[in-house]
């Protein structure tokens, strides 16, 4: 009697030719994937790193991009403030004649701060020569209708505490041209005052300022005399006994790039 498939024990049938491409399962067995696992693997995070540094030179761009507009937009808010700072003052290369420049012109607007916005407390602690520190609008005191700007709410308060020790003398205008220059009048001042060429005398502790540096050294020749006779002509053309403040100084001011030394 022959034989059946069914008939032969299991294990003859497992181990018979037709059972060699069986699966444990009893299913067909997995053939070989066509690509390398490994390789797939190194393609995708080669692939990964690529993206992920071009996202990241992207940033670098954009990041490099946005301080360039902020160093432009700094730049152009510095300039703006500048432009607002210097507008409306008077032309000091037009003022080395008397009939070019009036009180009016150098003291009206009030809108304008004393010296340019310089602090006046701040010099009081610089070295001789040292350029001026300037306020800023946030910080102001005034004086009459006058503004005065400050660097710190401390100077601001101790301005306030005895502004007639720290308000530039003879008005801020040039201390060599008011005491010797025998031009000027009440009504036609001018001798223009740089806020960085300035003075604090041993005995007159008053802050003096000049148009440059010839008569600031002129000044210095005979101090003393210089300063007896700048007192007497500037309470002269402004006595205390007329009230208010004497005119100061918001629009003829100088500069080393606005005027000659001279």
């Amino acid at each position: 009697m022959a034989t059946t498939e069914e008939d032969r024990p299991l294990v003859q049938r497992l181990r018979s030719p037709g059972a060699a491409d069986a699966s444990p399962g009893g299913g067909r067995a997995l053939k070989p994937l066509p690509f390398s696992l490994k390789g797939f693997l190194t393609t995708f995070f080669a692939v990964l790193l690529v993206f992920l540094l071009a996202a990241m030179a992207s940033r670098v761009i954009k990041w490099a991009s946005d301080d360039s507009s902020t160093v432009e937009r700094v730049e152009s808010s510095v300039d703006g403030a500048e432009g607002t700072r210097l507008s409306g003052l008077v032309n000091p290369n037009n003022g080395s004649h008397p009939t070019l420049t009036t009180t009016a012109d150098c003291t009206g607007d009030t809108q304008l701060p004393v010296l340019g916005g310089v602090d006046v407390v701040a010099y009081w602690a610089l070295s001789a020569g040292s350029e001026p520190v300037f306020g800023t609008p946030n910080l102001v005191a005034l004086f009459g209708d006058y503004r005065f700007y400050f660097s710190s709410i401390e100077n601001l308060r101790t301005f306030e505490s005895d502004p007639a020790k720290y308000i530039p003398a003879w008005g801020g205008f040039c201390s060599y041209g008011v005491a010797a220059e025998k031009f000027w009048r009440s009504d036609i001042l001018g001798p223009f005052g740089d806020p960085s060429k300035w003075l604090i005398l041993p005995g007159d502790g008053k802050l003096h300022v000049f148009r440059s540096e010839r008569p600031m050294t002129k000044f210095l020749l005979a101090p003393a005399k210089n300063l007896e006779a700048g007192d007497a002509i500037w309470n002269g053309w402004f006595p205390a006994e007329r009230g208010g403040p004497a005119p100061l100084n918001t629009a003829c001011l100088c500069s080393e790039e606005m005027c000659v030394n001279g």
